[in-house]
């Protein structure tokens, strides 16, 4: 586990400025992973939960820039968390290749917002998003779900990870496992138990429960990195030569939309929780470039 270190910075949007952090690993000299993190309605970039999920990112050796925005209004979120990623992408400090977008609650609104906005223009940065209580619903407003799910079941192939509680009042656990069953995209589901809208566990102490959600968050990106790694560095050595990267597995029948699409091809089964390490994954990659 490598040290992190923070950095304040200031990014252009509009005619503004928006407050920012970046977390660093110390002692990894080329990171090219970055997860952007955004809090819900009401908050900031300083929420706990926030930062210490950014602050675990770091400590496994990948970039993690929380932001602020206080706006209400979704449209104007989706923009600023336009110019966030604008800005990484562009950065002289960094070279940034792998982009997860995630957010807590209103948050992961917008972060999936723009996932769809950009891969409608044909942008294929995204790597995946995280959607930490994703609020699918007011308080006792259950009707309203299927609205608040129409950029979720847009999305083609662009892996989404969602960790909610089982007791949290804006995200009924049915309507989330009947949303993930229609989507098109391929998806996980961490359910913490007992869970509230902002994660709170009765009887349970909070590090504790910061620290599952980390693990949860963690151990996803990682397989998602790895096994598109795997794909650039190994495809080559097994002796199958591809035309491109949706290539890959044509041979089975399958036709990947894109390196996203092959990656997570198999689903995690969000009923038992179970879920493909990347191990599991690459070496069914490997099966299919290999026949």
């Amino acid at each position: 586990m490598a040290e992190c270190s923070e950095e304040t910075i200031k990014i252009p949007f509009a005619e503004k400025w928006l407050d920012a952090v970046i977390t660093v690993p110390d002692k990894v000299a080329d990171v090219r992973t970055v997860l952007v993190l955004t809090h819900g309605a009401g908050g900031d970039m300083n929420f706990r939960h926030l930062v210490s999920l950014a602050q675990a990112v770091a400590a496994c050796g990948d970039l993690c820039v929380r932001f602020t925005c206080k706006s209400l209004n979704l449209t104007y979120r989706v923009k600023a968390y336009g110019a966030v990623l604008k800005y990484l992408k562009s950065h002289d400090r960094f070279t940034l290749t792998k982009f997860f977008l995630g957010g807590r609650s209103m948050g992961a609104r917008a972060a999936v917002s723009l996932a769809r906005q950009l891969s409608d223009e044909g942008d294929e940065c995204v790597q995946g998003m995280v959607c930490v209580s994703f609020p699918l619903h007011p308080p006792a407003q259950t009707h309203t779900h299927q609205q608040r799910s129409q950029d979720l079941r847009a999305l083609s192939h662009q892996p989404v990870l969602f960790i909610s509680g089982t007791a949290d009042n804006m995200c009924k656990r049915k309507l989330l496992e009947e949303l993930v069953g229609d989507m098109r995209a391929p998806t996980a589901v961490r359910w913490v138990e007992g869970g509230s809208h902002g994660l709170t566990v009765r009887g349970r102490p909070e590090e504790a429960v910061l620290k599952e959600v980390n693990t949860h968050v963690t151990e996803w990106i990682h397989t998602h990195t790895h096994v598109t790694e795997w794909i650039h560095t190994h495809t080559s050595q097994s002796g199958y030569t591809h035309r491109s990267q949706n290539d890959i597995t044509s041979q089975s029948g399958y036709t990947p939309r894109s390196p996203n699409d092959i990656i997570t091809h198999h689903r995690v089964d969000t009923h038992t929780g179970l879920r493909m390490t990347s191990s599991h994954i690459t070496e069914w990659i490997h099966t299919q470039v290999s026949e």
